[in-house]
């Protein structure tokens, strides 16, 4: 049979090398789509092609046809596949190029992260072309070459749809037989909502499979909205029975709702929900050590970014941010850059609502726990916690978390000691703590913090008549009775006001001195 292509894809890319021309864009979204349809359809005849490369891709305009089938193989011939094709010496295996940030240039993220999984070194993590049929970049490939492959599937003949009328199991085992069917899942997903003592009697399973719908249909909002209502319904009725460890809680749960979250960054809706849920799940030790594992704090940060004056995106992500920060170790590779400046943001937006400024300073302790902080980050931070402090007082919990968060910059960075010496709108923010500190003059926490700020302060000889100008003595003194059961607290104390009169001793002395003169 005459072959109306004469040119493979390894000529046409040596052609463009040295033109120093690029491929356009549309050309690869189609050839991906063209080689994904091309597979799925060797691969369903259970064939195996062994020898696929640029040479053995045969192009004519925007087709692409795979040839040389010389070395392809069934699938069920285990023998012949695992001996590689003639080409592939020892040789030129060992002299490859070692890299792991070939796939760095590529400017789309999304190729970027279908590459990655194509090109997985672990046979057992590496996507096949099934896996690769449910990503959304794939999709519209698919659909851009004209594949039937991007048709929504749909159920067999006969079948008419869930069977609500019968045993519960039989609904579950109906759900996963039509995975691939969205129409089904989102009917399915539905009427979990509602049978909450159902779903309660078989709660792992129905975990198990909302993720599975989650991972099957990650590009469909609708689908996803409704699983993150259907695991919310599981984790609320875990905590009514007080069962401490479900499946709700595992690394499939967490995983599915911050991929849900990537997916759909633009959707107000579920990410108000997934945020809801996962500060719910993070009551369990083991959902916060995988929500800080999947760097869900990078997807709490985007959040804020995203949505700064949306209340309850905002309040919700920066609870997660504290509760994931502030009693557990970061894992390594975890990036906090960004965080502390998009928290800020949020305190600039809703600088009059209490709950959400209570919410920040919490966010700010938990950050202030692990985070490197820079120059501009101490300094913003520092007058967002004065400025709650200033504004809303009267909350407890803002008052508590934002004395700690302060001792803890303090300490961090000379900055946040400069920055504490005028409060937002004048004044000194030694006064600010001072004033918040006495409408609870029984809380022994707020005090020792006071010290901690005031010793931090103190370690800077330029900034004692400051301190004294303020009468900070007072402060320390009024903490006395509060660090007796802390021998260390109580010499940090002692130090602290030895130097202060000191320094106030000397001035006395000079201005007498002076006025002798």
């Amino acid at each position: 049979m005459d072959c109306p292509y004469t040119d493979t894809l390894s000529t046409v890319i040596s052609n463009l090398r040295d033109e120093k021309a690029a491929i356009g864009q549309k050309v690869i979204l189609t050839f991906l789509g063209q080689m994904i349809d091309a597979l799925t359809y060797l691969h369903k005849q259970h064939i195996i092609h062994r020898n696929l490369k640029p040479s053995n891709i045969l192009v004519k305009r925007l087709n692409f046809r795979i040839c040389d089938f010389g070395t392809a193989a069934l699938s069920s011939d285990r023998m012949k596949i695992k001996v590689k094709a003639k080409e592939a010496f020892l040789y030129q295996l060992l002299s490859l190029k070692k890299t792991d940030n070939a796939l760095d240039i590529i400017v789309s993220q999304k190729l970027h992260s279908v590459l990655g999984m194509m090109l997985e070194a672990d046979l057992e993590y590496r996507a096949n072309v099934w896996d690769l049929m449910k990503e959304p970049l794939v999709k519209r490939c698919l659909v851009l070459c004209g594949s039937p492959l991007h048709v929504m599937a749909t159920l067999p003949s006969g079948v008419s749809g869930p069977p609500f009328h019968k045993d519960f199991s039989k609904v579950l085992d109906f759900m996963q037989t039509y995975k691939d069917v969205e129409s089904v899942q989102l009917q399915i997903l539905s009427y979990l909502t509602s049978e909450k003592k159902k779903v309660m009697g078989h709660q792992d399973d129905v975990v198990k499979l909302t993720c599975t719908t989650m991972r099957a249909h990650k590009d469909c909002v609708a689908v996803q909205l409704k699983a993150l209502q259907v695991l919310h319904m599981c984790a609320v009725a875990g905590e009514e029975t007080g069962a401490q460890k479900q499946s709700v809680h595992e690394r499939e749960t967490i995983s599915s709702v911050l991929a849900a979250v990537d997916a759909h960054t633009t959707s107000s809706e579920l990410l108000t929900e997934a945020f809801i849920l996962l500060f719910l799940l993070s009551e369990n030790i083991g959902a916060v050590r995988w929500f800080l594992e999947l760097n869900g704090v990078a997807q709490a940060y985007k959040a804020l970014k995203g949505f700064p004056k949306h209340r309850v995106i905002a309040s919700h992500a920066c609870r997660l941010i504290w509760r994931s920060l502030e009693a557990h170790e970061l894992p390594a590779g975890v990036c906090l850059f960004g965080c502390v400046e998009a928290v800020c943001e949020i305190a600039d937006a809703h600088p009059q609502d209490g709950v959400v400024m209570e919410d920040v300073c919490s966010a700010l302790l938990g950050l202030s726990c692990h985070a490197s902080f820079e120059s501009k980050d101490v300094e913003d931070s520092t007058l967002v916690l004065l400025r709650a402090l200033k504004g809303h007082s009267c909350r407890p919990t803002l008052v508590q978390r934002a004395f700690t968060a302060l001792a803890n910059l303090t300490h961090m960075s000379k900055v946040a000691c400069l920055r504490l010496l005028v409060a937002p709108g004048g004044g000194s923010g030694v006064i600010v703590m001072r004033e918040a500190r006495q409408k609870y003059p029984s809380n022994h926490k707020l005090s020792l913090s006071m010290v901690k700020v005031l010793a931090a302060m103190a370690k800077h000889d330029e900034l004692l008549e400051e301190l004294i100008s303020v009468n900070a003595q007072e402060d320390l003194k009024q903490s006395e009775a509060d660090c007796i059961s802390d021998e260390k607290m109580k010499m940090l104390l002692q130090d602290i006001l030895s130097r202060l009169a000191e320094v106030k001793k000397t001035s006395s002395s000079s201005q007498h001195c002076t006025a002798n003169g």
